[in-house]
């Protein structure tokens, strides 16, 4: 059995992973609307700038090896959201439905519960079609709220976005 470790993430050591995994979803998915993968700078300014504004920003790793990342953030980046983030997930691929995904978006809830966060909105590109991260949340008790259709485009197609929420202890 795999050893599943979830750790805060280290800007200067986790960026080029954290870059590598995400910028496959950015080129081969529609889980991101994002077109252009980022640099590992820009990755590691933004672990930094999450970390800084106390949020968490978490790896998982299997036997030592980088598995994947989440993270949370301020909603719609406006200080009157203060009590709502929203989530990100992103594993490589190599460690699907290995329960890694559990595991990170566990620790990630458990994490914002404890910095008091109220709602977390997971915003999930490719909408209903992207039925691992729908399901992955709603096994973490996310509720579907709404779901915008056509929204994003991603590779010259209009694709949808669905809205999940999980409400926390206040």
């Amino acid at each position: 059995m795999a050893s599943i470790t979830i750790r805060n993430a280290v800007p200067s050591q986790d960026a080029e992973d954290a870059c590598r995994v995400y910028s496959h979803f950015v080129l081969n998915s529609s889980a991101t609307f994002e077109e252009i993968p980022p640099t590992v700078s820009a990755m590691e300014a933004l672990i930094r700038t999450t970390q800084d504004q106390r949020y968490p920003f978490l790896v998982a790793e299997v036997d030592g090896h980088f598995a994947g990342y989440a993270s949370a953030k301020l909603f719609y980046g406006r200080s009157g959201f203060s009590p709502t983030v929203e989530d990100s997930i992103y594993l490589d691929p190599a460690f699907h439905g290995q329960g890694v995904g559990h595991h990170l978006l566990g620790e990630l809830v458990d994490r914002c519960r404890q910095r008091g966060i109220r709602n977390i909105l997971a915003l999930i590109g490719g909408g209903p079609s992207n039925v691992g991260s729908t399901r992955l949340h709603e096994k973490h008790g996310f509720l579907l709220v709404g779901n915008v259709e056509k929204c994003g485009r991603k590779n010259g197609e209009l694709r949808d976005m669905s809205i999940l929420q999980l409400v926390l202890d206040s």
